[in-house]
Formats: C-alpha cells, structure tokens, sequence
C-alpha cells in the first residue's frame, strides 16, 4: 500500500510505502543494500520471519531514503503476558537527517502496531534524544532475550533500550521482562 506524505520541511513529495512480509521480496534487494550502507556494515541484512509485521520505507524519487521495521511477539513481565512490538534496522540517509524522516517512520510503525493491538513499543537507540520527541522513556528494567551473536538466552539493562505504552498495559519499572526472543 502507498500513502503519500508532503513534508512541509522538504520541498517534494516523498512516498512512504507500508511492506506486509508478503510484500517484502520486491524491495529487499534495495533494502538491503541501502541498510548496509547507513550503517556501513557488509553483512546487514533484511528480518522477515514470522514476527514481522512490517517494513516502513520512505522513497524520494523512487530512491530509498529511510527505512525501518517493526516486529511483534507476546512478552511476558512476571505473570502478566503482552503483546510487544520490536522496532529495528532504523535508517535515515545521511543526506536525509534532521528532517523528520525518524519521527514519520516511527509513526507509521506505530500505527500499525496500535491496528495489530500491540500493548508496548520497544526499541534500541544509538541517539534516544530522537525517540524521546516521540515519547518514548528509558527501558531501565533488565530484558530476557535471546543474544543474536552467541544464540544464547541472555538477561541486562540494555543502555539505548527504549519503551512506549500504546494500550492500557503498563510496565513495572523495577521487573525483568521476557522478550520471548531477540532484540532487532
């Protein structure tokens, strides 16, 4: 699905287009090469598993600019289960910064999780100033999840871990929650 967006910043219209993983193969070639070169890494690849709910991707003049995914499980934090939606690989151009790409893409990934009854939004900062204008807080609380490295079951308080209420449901501040799996 294509939604078109006018920037006021910006003087052109920019598409942002919503990728279903059944819709992912027709851009993940673009979308892999456009990751690994934001974030200068050789071996960056594209996620689509079954957590996948979507990639977000904003074009200029059919040129990836920014992109981002969010990918969903239940959560668990002691006894009480949740759905959490994991946002990753967010990439904004360098030319492209510091014109609300950032702030358009977690918005759109937001919305649909809210549409998928996601309860809680997390994600992993390089820069948690950006995400704070969003409204998302500090995650101080460990997290259990799976280290993708070592594939090993790991338990920390991930400095740049970052969280947003999109229900009701409300975190502890002081409990350890299960991820259920890894972080993206």
């Amino acid at each position: 699905m294509r939604k078109l967006l006018a920037f006021s910043s910006l003087p052109t219209l920019m598409t942002i287009i919503h990728l279903t993983p059944k819709e992912l193969p027709r851009y993940a070639n673009e979308l892999r090469h456009f990751l690994r070169d934001v974030f200068d890494n050789p071996t960056m690849d594209i996620v689509c598993n079954d957590e996948l709910l979507a990639y977000v991707v904003v074009l200029e003049s059919e040129q990836i600019v920014a992109c981002s995914s969010v990918h969903v499980r239940e959560m668990t934090q002691g006894e009480t289960r949740f759905l959490g939606g994991v946002i990753g690989s967010v990439a904004v151009h360098p030319n492209w910064r510091g014109k609300g790409l950032c702030r358009s893409l977690i918005h759109a990934l937001e919305t649909q999780m809210m549409a998928s009854s996601v309860d809680v939004s997390f994600l992993f900062a390089y820069v948690p100033d950006i995400y704070r204008a969003c409204g998302y807080q500090a995650l101080e609380m460990p997290i259990h999840h799976v280290d993708d490295t070592t594939h090993t079951w790991t338990s920390f308080v991930y400095r740049g871990g970052m969280f947003k209420h999109l229900s009701q449901r409300i975190l502890l501040q002081d409990n350890e929650i299960d991820f259920g799996g890894c972080v993206y």
